[in-house]
């Protein structure tokens, strides 16, 4: 399909324009410090870049918390032992403002 095509071409050259990697490891670095300010630990965020997960308690209560704060968290894996972790994957287009109201909403539900 030529216009799927041309639209897959674009969209991967907006992301090098943009340094797609650079732009991630640099908000998620922003976005830790956010997390850290809200009261998260290194030891309770773990992920890489803007793919990010806190863990909670109970995932489930905290993703109905969330939602009702606006905020999309989807409850995700089991360590060992087992741990429970809140993934927040923001766009590469959020801004200081709502990471800063995100690591809220999660201190809200969370801690």
């Amino acid at each position: 399909n030529p216009m799927a095509s041309a639209a897959a071409i674009a969209a991967l050259e907006e992301l090098k324009r943009l340094d797609a990697p650079s732009l991630a490891r640099t908000k998620g670095a922003m976005f830790r410090k956010h997390l850290a300010e809200a009261g998260f630990g290194p030891d309770l965020v773990r992920g890489r870049g803007l793919m990010l997960a806190v863990e909670v308690k109970n995932p489930l209560a905290a993703m109905g918390g969330l939602l009702q704060k606006g905020v999309i968290g989807l409850p995700c894996g089991e360590g060992s032992p087992p741990q429970f972790a809140m993934a927040v994957i923001p766009p590469l287009t959020i801004t200081d403002s709502q990471m800063r109201f995100v690591a809220m909403a999660l201190k809200d539900v969370c801690l």
